[in-house]
């Protein structure tokens, strides 16, 4: 008996997956027809012959047939007397849904009936587990069969990315993006799209712009990428009035020069020259005439100079602390600045020496011989020489009447 009401629930269990199947496949019919075109209206088909009608009638569901086998089975054990009779109820009861069984079994089919409608899959009974292949149609047609997370991942995932389309697009894409970066960087290295065409001087003020483009070596045919900037430094500096400069691209064809100038402090006369010298010794230029505004330097022993030489040492170095030290008043009437072997620094103006000494002490050394050359000369009118060595005793000697004044 227990083996019969288990083949029974699994016959019912088989009916309600064919009618599943059944309905399935008449709603992708339905779908297939809504697609096709509307053509000229088809003669409608002949209706098969209803159950039961006829001995060859077919019956109204294909799907229902193996059923029908199975029924007929049922009315081979229904000749057998009792066994045949319950066999027949249990079915009519499977058909219907109520099953008659213990109540432990009865409370866990539903238990398993409520856990798969809170997931979302179709319902199923105690004995419909033992039989996974009936149950697999039904499965497939809500998604979810074994695998069915995986399968519905899949359904769901763009038909592009199934189909392999958007890696091959981007992979196109990403070919045309190399090749155009590469045309880009012939085009840029390989032609004269980038070449020079105007270039800007700043900062000059002694030299001209056009000798110092000259100078720079920079042309027409100089591709603003491939221009050597180290060589146009170098010959930027070449030139002894230049003390620095900074070379700046413009894309997409011009160059900046920005000049920083040396400036003249001293000037030093050696072989009927006047060579123009800078604080930090750069001799600048050669003239025929001497520059105005400029202190002559006196009593170094040089070698010969020329443009471009840098004069070094202890004297030179003491001499030029003294012109930079002097206020524009007292530069107005200076003329000269030397060094003496046994009486230190000394400056000349106004047809006056003033004895420095060491190189010390210098701002107040020069207000003091500043008023001197300003005011005690002109009361006195000539001033052999003025002695600041020491600032707090300053000593003026004024010119005897006997003696010649100092020119």
């Amino acid at each position: 008996m227990i083996m019969s009401s288990k083949t029974e629930k699994a016959r019912g269990v088989g009916v309600r997956v064919s009618r599943a199947k059944s309905r399935v496949d008449a709603k992708k019919r339905s779908r297939v027809k809504a697609r096709k075109p509307k053509s000229r209206p088809e003669a409608p088909a002949p209706r098969a012959p209803a159950r039961g009608h006829g001995k060859g009638a077919a019956p109204r569901h294909p799907v229902e047939a193996g059923p029908a086998v199975k029924k007929k089975k049922g009315s081979d054990l229904r000749k057998t007397g009792s066994e045949g009779t319950e066999t027949a109820k249990r079915r009519r009861a499977a058909k219907t849904g109520k099953i008659k069984e213990s109540p432990q079994a009865n409370a866990a089919s539903k238990a398993k009936v409520k856990k798969g409608r809170n997931r979302g899959t179709p319902r199923y009974t105690a004995a419909t587990a033992r039989e996974p292949e009936t149950l697999q149609p039904v499965l497939e047609a809500h998604g979810t069969a074994g695998g069915s997370r995986a399968g519905a991942r899949e359904a769901s995932a763009p038909r592009e990315m199934r189909s392999g389309v958007r890696p091959a697009r981007i992979a196109i894409l990403g070919v045309l993006l190399v090749v155009s970066l590469a045309a880009l960087l012939w085009i840029y290295t390989s032609t004269g799209v980038l070449n020079v065409k105007s270039v800007e001087v700043k900062g000059n003020e002694v030299l001209d712009a056009d000798y110092l483009r000259s100078l720079s070596g920079i042309t027409r045919d100089t591709h603003l990428l491939k221009m050597d900037v180290k060589a146009v430094e170098s010959a930027l500096l070449s030139e002894p009035y230049v003390a620095g400069v900074n070379i700046s691209r413009r894309y997409p064809n011009t160059v900046v020069l920005g000049v920083t100038e040396r400036q003249p402090t001293g000037v030093i006369l050696q072989n009927g020259k006047y060579n123009l010298v800078d604080q930090e010794g750069m001799i600048l230029e050669s003239a025929d005439a001497r520059p105005p505004g400029l202190v002559e330097i006196k009593d170094l022993e040089l070698v010969l100079l020329f443009p471009g030489m840098e004069i070094s040492g202890m004297d030179f170095a003491t001499v030029t602390s003294l012109l930079g030290s002097l206020p524009p008043a007292l530069k107005e009437v200076a003329t000269a600045v030397g060094l003496k072997g046994g009486g230190g620094l000394y400056l000349e103006g106004r047809g006056t020496v003033v004895i420095y000494g060491e190189a010390s002490d210098l701002s107040r050394k020069n207000v003091i011989a500043l008023m001197a050359l300003t005011g005690l000369v002109d009361r006195y009118a000539a001033v052999e020489y003025i002695d600041v060595s020491f600032p707090d005793h300053p000593v003026l000697k004024p010119v005897s009447s006997g003696q010649p004044a100092v020119d």
